[in-house]
């Protein structure tokens, strides 16, 4: 496919849908970006595209039984031309869709929700404020968070909100279980000479939260007046945290090495670091990690945009994509989508089933015809 371009591409991942993601927005000429999907099952597998103002859904191995597609011209709520955002799959009466303007100057957003067994389509607006969300999904709710911001949405299938004002600002959203989603700040706080991470776990149903305060593991903080000291380890940014709440997944550097990066897993419990590593294919500094259970992952969609992809296993801190390299070779464009007990790594030509081991299952050649060229 040497001349052509997928204009606007979603994986869409048919099983229950409980996870946390991050959003992202491409300023070029190809709009990609990162869904993620969480559950036990297995699942179908489409792909999802905006063409015009109607929404397609392609089903990789069912062509002939997927999901109908549907004209949202009506509802998008924002001026044309809009962009899709990502497309959460809950059930086969309830799929969420992102739309956005695009425009930095003048920002908007909405939410469509699609039933597609009834055909029923509703959509509302999201606050202006919402520039960079965190989503996640949890017992048939949307749930979704601007970054660095204190409300949480819950977004129920009637596309009724309800806000949650957490005590600080979030920076990540983790899907938990089928009512219960993570909250995590990722700057540590000081309170009598410690720092902590402030967590929050919101009952999806109640609108109710708990919050944790935890004990930063094993790490100390780069104090401006105190050069760092030879075998102690100083935090770089925090990553991610364990669904039980029991390790926390941190860049960090030593005293004696502050240029070299490390990505680490630590016991909150016991400070102890359980596994870690310096690849520089897995150290991701400047983009940040998306989180699924206990994997974190980046994607890359080619065209300059990011550092590359990976995939982390964080118990062993060690990549799930040795197997992908060694067959294809291939170090262009790469999207992670997350689906039940695999990952979903979308090529330019391919999706490719993958294991939580990291073994390569099967891989399906994107048709010829699902390409759309650019207008």
């Amino acid at each position: 496919m040497p001349a052509k371009f997928i204009k606007v591409l979603w994986i869409l991942t048919i099983a229950l849908s409980l996870s946390g993601c991050k959003s992202q927005t491409l300023d070029s000429a190809i709009d990609v970006v990162k869904p993620t999907v969480l559950d036990e099952l297995d699942g179908t597998v489409a792909i999802v595209l905006l063409e015009d103002q109607i929404v397609r859904f392609e089903c990789v191995y069912a062509r002939e039984d997927c999901i109908p597609d549907v004209d949202i011209k009506d509802y998008a709520l924002l001026d044309w031309p809009y962009h899709l955002g990502p497309v959460l799959y809950y059930s086969p009466s309830s799929i969420y869709m992102i739309l956005y303007t695009g425009n930095a100057a003048t920002w908007e957003s909405s939410i469509v929700h699609y039933n597609p067994q009834s055909r029923e389509i509703k959509s509302i607006k999201l606050p202006g404020e919402l520039k960079n969300l965190h989503l996640a999904t949890a017992g048939g709710r949307l749930i979704l968070v601007g970054d660095s911001h204190r409300n949480v949405y819950i977004v129920d299938d009637k596309l009724s909100i309800t806000s949650v004002e957490v005590g600080s600002p979030i920076h990540k959203l983790l899907g938990a279980n089928d009512h219960e989603v993570i909250a995590l700040n990722q700057r540590p706080v000081e309170k009598d000479g410690e720092y902590l991470i402030e967590v929050y776990v919101i009952d999806i149903l109640s609108g109710r939260f708990i919050e944790e305060r935890l004990k930063l593991p094993g790490l100390e903080l780069v104090n401006s007046q105190v050069a760092p000291q030879a075998g102690r380890k100083y935090l770089a940014n925090v990553e991610g945290i364990s669904r039980d709440l029991k390790y926390l997944y941190c860049l960090y550097f030593l005293g004696d090495e502050p240029g070299k990066i490390r990505l680490g897993t630590f016991d909150i419990k016991t400070s102890k670091e359980v596994a870690s590593t310096q690849d520089p294919g897995l150290v991701r500094m400047t983009s940040g990690y998306a989180q699924y259970h206990e994997f974190l992952y980046t994607s890359y969609v080619g065209n300059g945009y990011g550092v590359g992809a990976s995939l982390i296993d964080m118990s062993t801190v060690s990549s799930l994509l040795v197997d992908y390299y060694k067959e294809l070779g291939s170090k262009g464009k790469l999207i992670i989508v997350p689906m039940g007990r695999f990952f979903l790594l979308n090529t330019t030509d391919y999706i490719i089933r993958l294991s939580q081991s990291g073994a390569i299952l099967d891989k399906y050649q994107i048709p010829e015809d699902w390409v759309l060229s650019l207008i």
